[in-house]
């Protein structure tokens, strides 16, 4: 199971964590009917995650706003940092810090597994079978405003970047 789920909250702070779990170690969401989820602080944290360190879309019905991640480790998962909208809505505004992915491996007990063993995987795509599922009106969420800075990151697989992804102007060299 994850080890936090954090659901269409607002104005929400993990700090000071040490978590180790057989799926995402914090796996924030915005569900049908509940809402946005704006103003999420993770930092001085440390994982140890079977899926992704950090997993967002998993649900992304409604937006993801102003996220900042700072000193965090994640170790031993298949995908450390993953940014996703699987549904209508969209991440605006995420700022990571002082990350470092240790170990990013790709030993998936059956395939296909999330996470092929990236450091960070940006995507924006709908997942029809997921619980968003598709819908063609909408279509994907997107993803704007990524600021990333002093990521260290050691893994069997690279960064990933697919689909309508856009970077802050002055970060772009910094992946």
């Amino acid at each position: 199971n994850d080890g936090i789920d954090i659901t269409s909250c607002n104005d929400t702070v993990v700090r000071n964590c040490w978590i180790t779990t057989g799926d995402d170690a914090i796996s924030p969401k915005t569900w049908q009917k509940y809402g946005p989820l704006r103003n999420l602080l993770i930092e001085d944290c440390r994982f140890r995650a079977r899926s992704g360190g950090i997993h967002f879309g998993a649900s992304s019905w409604y937006d993801y706003v102003n996220v900042t991640i700072r000193n965090v480790v994640v170790m031993d998962a298949h995908g450390g940092l993953l940014i996703q909208t699987r549904g209508p809505g969209s991440i605006r505004g995420l700022s990571v810090s002082n990350m470092m992915v240790s170990h990013a491996i790709f030993d998936a007990p059956c395939k296909p597994w999330m996470g092929n063993a990236q450091s960070i995987a940006i995507s924006a795509d709908q997942w029809c079978s997921g619980p968003a599922g598709c819908n063609a009106e909408s279509g994907a969420g997107t993803i704007t405003g990524l600021q990333f800075v002093n990521i260290t990151v050691q893994s069997e697989n690279g960064i990933v970047r697919h689909s309508q992804v856009s970077l802050s102007p002055h970060h772009r060299q910094s992946i």
